[in-house]
């Protein structure tokens, strides 16, 4: 049990900062939980919190070495000393917790056993041991991570480098949105859905606290989406009326609307139209991730690099699980190669693709990434136009059985081309969007195509080289070929 953690915790210090929503962790409601630390002095964490303290608890292990650098970093005891209870600021409560309940008192203090060190001399802040409890509480295995939670009781973890800034940054935040000190103030907020597979139509989701002293009884929220994240093609998703009794910190998540978009990801912005005392948490912004039934559950995940190919990274999740099923890190990956990975998927299992670059390009063509179940193209050869994508699917092997899925309904003649050639549809469902790009990713040709079987594509100013030619039919599938100019 301790090495799987272990491996948990190391595999998700290197991987894109993507977290299962089985997992409570960042913009999800932190449960409450009672503790009695090392003193024996007893801590509930909703106390404090209704005080007005932002928490942060280390959930460690003596053996684990992420938890050992935070520790060694003394970033907590600095916030702590500065701004725990009984300073002038009197804001911020920490805790180590050690959640390993095998290990004890010898280890925590470095004399013997399983540890990495001496946890106890020259901690500022409390010690609770035999805390394993807080595992299953938190839905999760993983050592090493710092939770910061906000008096609303919205987790709001500090990210990397794990240092006094970084927890400053996580105490202002709180402090700005997450604090009721004005009578009247709604507040929006994302509500994490990584894992599961919502359809073409995905719900837009969002949690409607009170961050008021007062009762809050109504709200008028408006809501707008950006198709494929490109902020171009918004779709108005109108108003949403809500009417009901919120206590301080109390919330309800609302479904505010359902509209058909084609497979991928996707951006929302939701705002809340009526002043308030605090405008900073009245508008949203986050993912909306539109899912597809893969016909079958035999996948191969097909990869082809750019010039970058170390800085790119990718990972599948299946539904309910905690850690990656499958993936290639950062710095695995050559330049400008060719990968296919093979993958048995189960019926009926939802998954998530999730692929992520540090460049600031993407994965520029004619590099591209795809998912093929039973040789049909889920993606359709897509590059990757911003630094994470998303792509979310449901495998049905009845809907394989009889099929004849082809990889492309789309073909070119002649290819090379060197004045002229057909693009020939192959029932395409109308009306589409074609889109022929450049090495760099650059469009260098749109148009919208209706009741047509086949059109001419003409050079024009297109310079030679490889172009990914991509039209994304009426049902949002996305049909892909490359076409090499002379």
């Amino acid at each position: 049990m301790k090495q799987f953690a272990l491996i948990a915790a190391l595999l998700l210090f290197g991987a894109p900062r993507y977290i299962s929503a089985q997992v409570i962790y960042q913009h999800d409601i932190c449960p409450d939980w009672t503790f009695t630390d090392i003193q024996g002095n007893e801590h509930n964490l909703y106390s404090y919190l209704d005080a007005g303290y932002t928490v942060f608890f280390a959930v460690s292990s003596t053996w684990c070495p992420p938890c050992w650098d935070h520790h060694l970093s003394r970033s907590l005891d600095s916030l702590y000393l500065s701004n725990g209870p009984g300073t002038a600021a009197s804001n911020v409560m920490a805790f180590l917790i050690e959640a390993d309940d095998s290990t004890g008192s010898d280890e925590l203090h470095g004399i013997s056993g399983n540890t990495l060190g001496d946890w106890v001399t020259g901690t500022a802040y409390p010690i609770i041991d035999n805390a394993q409890a807080i595992m299953p509480l938190l839905n999760t295995n993983w050592y090493g991570f710092v939770w910061g939670v906000c008096p609303s009781r919205v987790i709001e973890p500090p990210g990397g480098p794990f240092n006094v800034d970084e927890l400053n940054r996580v105490l202002n935040y709180c402090g700005d949105h997450h604090l009721a000190n004005s009578p009247n103030d709604a507040a929006l907020q994302f509500v994490p859905r990584y894992d599961v597979c919502e359809g073409a139509s995905p719900p837009l989701v969002a949690r409607l606290q009170n961050i008021g002293t007062a009762p809050l009884t109504s709200a008028t929220i408006q809501s707008t989406i950006y198709v494929d994240q490109d902020q171009l093609t918004p779709v108005d998703a109108g108003l949403y009326q809500w009417t009901g009794n919120l206590g301080t910190y109390d919330f309800v998540e609302l479904t505010l609307a359902q509209t058909p978009l084609p497979t991928g990801s996707h951006t929302n912005r939701m705002r809340l139209i009526g002043p308030d005392d605090n405008p900073l948490n009245d508008e949203l912004g986050g993912g909306l991730q539109s899912s597809t039934i893969a016909p079958g559950t035999t996948m191969a995940i097909e990869v082809l690099t750019d010039a970058n190919g170390d800085q790119l990274s990718w990972l599948l999740y299946r539904e309910g699980t905690n850690i990656p099923i499958a993936g290639q890190g950062y710095g695995t990956l050559a330049a400008n190669s060719f990968y296919s990975y093979p993958q048995t998927l189960i019926d009926g299992a939802c998954y998530s693709f999730i692929i992520s670059t540090m460049t600031q390009t993407g994965l520029n063509a004619p590099g591209y990434f795809d998912i093929k179940v039973n040789n049909a193209s889920i993606t359709g050869g897509a590059t990757l136009r911003f630094q994470s994508q998303v792509i979310q699917f449901r495998a049905d092997y009845e809907a394989g059985i009889g099929d004849d899925p082809m990889p492309s309904r789309l073909s070119l003649q002649p290819n090379p081309m060197n004045a002229s050639s057909q693009l020939n549809l192959h029932g395409v469902r109308m009306p589409a969007e074609l889109h022929v790009r450049d090495a760099s990713g650059r469009a260098v040709h749109t148009e919208t195509l209706r009741n047509t079987e086949s059109i001419t594509l003409r050079r024009g100013q297109m310079a030679p080289g490889l172009y990914l030619v991509s039209v994304r039919d009426a049902v949002g599938a996305m049909h892909t070929v490359r076409l090499a100019v002379e």
